[in-house]
């Protein structure tokens, strides 16, 4: 009986040890599965990483543009803002007394005592005709109210002075 134990013990020490072998060669293989698909993962990592870069470069391109765009914007409104500031609020005051001699002159042609209304529309009327470039700058409320502060008082003025 001994025999055929020590056989039986034999046999069953082989069967481990061929089943430890063939598990170790599954191990074995996943791990080399495993490796390879690391080296892909790796491959496929560096490549996304090399993409987002690029993409995060031309995202900062774009970035800076826009930037540059909105500085530049800014000043163009900035330096409109002022511009029309001193154009409704300044007026050269030499040019007003000779837009008031000049408009009074045509007034005095044809009405003795023009109205609120016939002294703007003749302002109007000589401003389109010898500087039509001072009436584009104002629409049509902005030029009643400049009218009524910077010229309507001189020229009220000038023409019941003739």
């Amino acid at each position: 009986m001994a025999t055929k134990r020590g056989e039986k013990r034999r046999i069953d020490d082989n069967e481990r040890f061929s089943k430890c072998s063939t598990e170790g060669s599954e191990a074995e293989k996943r791990v080399r599965i495993s490796d390879d698909s690391v080296d892909v993962n790796k491959k496929t990592i560096e490549k996304l990483l090399r993409t987002n870069s690029q993409i995060i470069s031309k995202l900062e391109v774009l970035i800076t543009g826009q930037k540059n765009l909105e500085t530049r914007l800014s000043s163009i409104e900035k330096k409109l803002n002022d511009n029309n500031k001193n154009n409704n609020n300044t007026i050269d005051p030499e040019y007003v007394k000779k837009l008031v001699k000049k408009v009074s002159k045509i007034l005095f042609e044809n009405f003795v005592y023009p109205s609120q209304d016939e002294y703007k529309l003749a302002t109007e009327k000589y401003l389109k005709d010898e500087n039509p470039e001072f009436m584009r700058q104002f629409k049509k409320n902005q030029w009643i109210i400049f009218f009524e502060k910077k010229i309507a008082p001189t020229l009220v003025q000038q023409h019941r002075s003739i």
